[in-house]
């Protein structure tokens, strides 16, 4: 099962659709999640 993403602006090429494999999907919205913040360690929080 293929995802059809559907850009609201055309990119430079022409581009308007975007077809993305489920897992595919997943990685490029993870990678948009920020890391969680470092553990406050000692005096210095």
């Amino acid at each position: 099962m293929q995802t059809l993403t559907i850009l609201e602006l055309r990119w430079r090429d022409g581009t308007s659709h975007v077809v993305f494999e489920p897992m595919e999907l997943m990685e490029r919205l993870a990678a948009l999640v920020p890391a969680p913040p470092s553990p406050c360690v000692g005096a210095s929080c």
